[in-house]
C-alpha cells in the first residue's frame, strides 16, 4: 500500500476514534472547557481589554508622534510606553469621572428607589382596588381579581427578599470579576506593547500548520475581521456616550426623575445596535411610572424622539457604514446573536456577520465573473419582477416579437 495513503488511512481512523470518545464522554469535555476557560478567563478579559484599547492607542500613535522618536535609541518602544501610558490614563480618568460623577447619583437614585418602592406598590394597590371597586364586578370576580392582585404583591416581595438574599453571593462574584479585570488591564498592557510581534507570531503558526494558500485566506479574513470590529467596537462605544449624555440633559429640561440612573442604563444598552436604547426604555419607563405615569409617558416620547436623532443623524456620523451591512442583516445578526450569546452575542453579532457578508459577496462576485454571467440577470429590476410575478419589458417584448412561421 502507498504510503500516503496508509497515513491518510491511519489519520481518518485516528479522527473516527477521537470523535466517539468525545461524543460518548461529552459531559467530561464540557466540564473540562469550562474548567479551562475559568483558568484563562483573565488571559481572555485582557485580550479583550487590549483589542478595545488598542483602538485609542493607534489614534495617539497617529496624532500625537506620528514620526515618534527618530533622533533617540530604541525611540519606537519609547513612542510605544508614552502612548499606552497616555491610553491607560485615558481609560483611568474615564473610571474616575464615573466614580467621582455618576456612580453616587446612580447610588442615590437605588436608594431613594428602594426606600419608596413599597409606598408606591402601597399606592398602586389602594389605586387599583378603588378603580376595581367602582366597576360594581359580583363578589366572586371581585375575589378573584383581589386574589391575583394579592399573589403578585406576594411574588414582588418575595423577589426583593430573594434579590436580599443573595447579595453575599453577588458581593464574591463581583469581587472575583474585579480580580480578573485587574489581571486583565496587566496583561493587556504586555500584549499592546508587543502587539507586532505578537502578529508576527500568529502568522508564523499559520504557515507552519496550513498550507500556502489557505494560510493566506486565514491571514486576510482575520485582517478584515479586524478591520471590522475596531471601527464598530470604537464607534459604539462613543455612540454609547453619546446618546447617554443628551438622554441625562434632555431629562433634566424635562424634569423626569432618576436621570442619572436612567442615562446611564440608555447609554450602556445603546451599545446594542438598532434595538439597544429601546430594550433599556422598557425598564426605564416602568420606574418612572411608579413615580408619575404622565412623566413615564413623556420618557417614551423623548426616547423615541432621541432614537430618531440618532438613527438618522449621530449613528451615520459617528459609526457611518463602518460595519458595512444593511438594516436587515444587523436585525438579524442581532436576533441570532441573542439566541446563541445573550447580550455579548448581541455585540459581537453585528460585526461578525459584517464579516460574514463581506466574505460571501465577495465570493459571489468572483464566482459569478468567473463564470461569465451577465448581469441583468441577476440586477435589482429583474428581481423585483421575479418577485411580482411580472415579465420584464425584455422578455415581454419578446413574446410580443411574431414569429417567423406567422
Amino acid at each position: 500500500m502507498d504510503k500516503d495513503v496508509f497515513k491518510k488511512y491511519i489519520l481518518i481512523a485516528t479522527y473516527i476514534v477521537l470523535l466517539y470518545l468525545v461524543l460518548s464522554h461529552l459531559d467530561v469535555v464540557i466540564s473540562s472547557l469550562g474548567f479551562l476557560y475559568n483558568v484563562v478567563k483573565p488571559i481572555v478579559i485582557g485580550a479583550c481589554i487590549m483589542f478595545v484599547m488598542n483602538v485609542l492607542l493607534k489614534k495617539y500613535e497617529k496624532v500625537l508622534f506620528k514620526k515618534g522618536f527618530p533622533t533617540i535609541k530604541n525611540g519606537a518602544k519609547l513612542k510605544r510606553v508614552i502612548c499606552i501610558l497616555l491610553t491607560y490614563a485615558t481609560f483611568a480618568a474615564f473610571i474616575v469621572i464615573l466614580c467621582v460623577v455618576v456612580v453616587p447619583q446612580v447610588a442615590q437614585s437605588v436608594r431613594s428607589l428602594a426606600e419608596s418602592l413599597p409606598g408606591y406598590l402601597s399606592a398602586a394597590n389602594t389605586g387599583f382596588m378603588d378603580f376595581v371597586s367602582r366597576l360594581g364586578l359580583p363578589d366572586n370576580i371581585w375575589e378573584t381579581i383581589r386574589g391575583f392582585w394579592d399573589q403578585f404583591e406576594s411574588s414582588f416581595s418575595d423577589i426583593i427578599k430573594s434579590a436580599a438574599g443573595t447579595a453575599i453571593d453577588a458581593t464574591v462574584t463581583a469581587t472575583k470579576a474585579i480580580i480578573n479585570f485587574l489581571i486583565g488591564l496587566i496583561f493587556a498592557a504586555y500584549m499592546l506593547f508587543a502587539k507586532e510581534k505578537l502578529v508576527k507570531i500568529t502568522k508564523k503558526l499559520c504557515y507552519a500548520i496550513f498550507k500556502g494558500k489557505a494560510a493566506d485566506k486565514i491571514i486576510e479574513i482575520a485582517a478584515e475581521a479586524n478591520v471590522t470590529f475596531a471601527r464598530f467596537i470604537g464607534g459604539q462605544l462613543l455612540e454609547a456616550v453619546i446618546l447617554g449624555a443628551l438622554c441625562f440633559i434632555g431629562m433634566l429640561i424635562l424634569r423626569l426623575p432618576y436621570a442619572p440612573l436612567i442615562a446611564c442604563l440608555i447609554g450602556a444598552t445603546s451599545l446594542i445596535p438598532v434595538l439597544g436604547a429601546y430594550l433599556g426604555t422598557i425598564p426605564s419607563a416602568f420606574i418612572i411610572l411608579m413615580v408619575d405615569p404622565i412623566k413615564a409617558l413623556v420618557f417614551v416620547i423623548f426616547i423615541i424622539v432621541l432614537q430618531q436623532i440618532e438613527n438618522n443623524f449621530i449613528y451615520p456620523k459617528v459609526v457611518g457604514n463602518a460595519i458595512g451591512l444593511e438594516g436587515l442583516w444587523v436585525f438579524a445578526a442581532i436576533v441570532i446573536g441573542s439566541g446563541l450569546g445573550g447580550v455579548m452575542g448581541m455585540l459581537v453579532g453585528v460585526p461578525l456577520m459584517a464579516v460574514i457578508y463581506s466574505l460571501v459577496r465577495t465570493y459571489t462576485a468572483l464566482a459569478v465573473e468567473k463564470r461569465g454571467v451577465d448581469e441583468s440577470k441577476y440586477d435589482a429590476q429583474a428581481a423585483a419582477a421575479i418577485m411580482e410575478g411580472t415579465k420584464t419589458d425584455e422578455s415581454a417584448s419578446d413574446e410580443e416579437k411574431p414569429t417567423s412561421s406567422q
